[in-house]
């Protein structure tokens, strides 16, 4: 992947990827699901198609720092905090001729603290974060959706940067989150970048949701079992 368009994904992935969590309690959050269990939920490159191949690359974006204070600050350092446990399965995805990105991680609902609501809450509060480190601004926006398992968001991204080409860069981003029985789940999909004039390379309209409603599929029948 080229160094430009992985820090810009870096960017992105801490906020989008710490922020799974659900506050379940009670039965659900006890069901006898495994990590092994789990890890047969995952989709594969044949599922994912649109040439994509398993990226082994363990760059997750962990240096990345925001440029906000008061309760801002609190919010982000919250759902940042959840970025250091680790999910009980993940897989990533790269499309090596056009750059695009697909990420899959599945945790136990129980083991995450922010809810659906508090995420969905927090970008309505602190939508537009400025990078520390570099010219640029991330910004998020979500909804609640219906169709995935018990409960779901879709949370749109755009990573823009200045400094890495000519003019702004925007790569932009779509994902779900959603909780099914004990499992919080996530799928995000984002855009491509053509080398090296830097030209971002949409993905297909709808593409994230067919990817969560066949993960949601897979998932459920791994519980079902």
């Amino acid at each position: 992947m080229p160094a430009p368009h992985a820090r810009v994904l870096a960017l992105a992935v801490v906020l989008t990827v710490a922020a799974t969590g659900c506050g379940i309690t009670g039965e659900a959050a006890d069901a006898p699901t495994t990590r092994a269990e789990l890890r047969r939920a995952l989709l594969t490159a044949e599922e994912v198609g649109q040439d994509f191949a398993v990226d082994e690359d363990e760059d997750d974006g962990a240096d990345t720092e925001f440029d906000v204070s008061g309760n801002c600050r609190r919010l982000v350092d919250q759902f940042e905090s959840q970025a250091d446990r680790p999910p009980a399965a993940k897989v990533d995805f790269e499309n090596r001729d056009t750059q695009s990105t697909v990420g899959q991680s599945l945790h136990f609902a129980r083991d995450l603290a922010p809810t659906l609501g508090e995420y969905l809450r927090f970008m309505r509060t602190c939508g537009d974060l400025p990078f520390a480190r570099d010219a640029g601004t991330m910004r998020l926006s979500g909804e609640r959706v219906d169709g995935l398992g018990d409960d779901a968001i879709r949370i749109r991204a755009e990573v823009e940067v200045q400094g890495l080409g000519p003019g702004t860069l925007r790569i932009r981003g779509s994902g779900y989150l959603w909780i099914h029985d004990n499992v919080a789940a996530q799928v995000f999909a984002f855009d491509g970048l053509s080398v090296p004039d830097l030209t971002p390379i949409r993905l297909p309209a709808g593409f994230a949701r067919k990817l969560a409603e066949k993960a949601d599929r897979k998932l459920a029948r791994v519980l079902d079992d």
